[in-house]
């Protein structure tokens, strides 16, 4: 009996860690996606100075 009691507590621990590693999998997942965007946000604003760098690169102001 007494053997029984423990495997029933055990189950309920992998429960928990199950559902708090989803947890943490998810704010993980959610950071990395938003480090991809302002990635993204990043190499767009340079490429446009770029451009805008080369569109003016024979501009003479008199």
């Amino acid at each position: 009996m007494r053997r029984k009691k423990l495997c029933s507590r055990s189950g309920v621990i992998t429960v928990f860690f199950t559902l708090l590693i989803a947890v943490f999998l998810g704010l993980f997942f959610a950071l990395a996606e938003s480090v991809r965007i302002q990635g993204a946000r990043a190499a767009a604003a340079n490429i446009t100075d770029m451009a805008n760098y080369s569109l003016f690169s024979e501009y003479e102001r008199l």
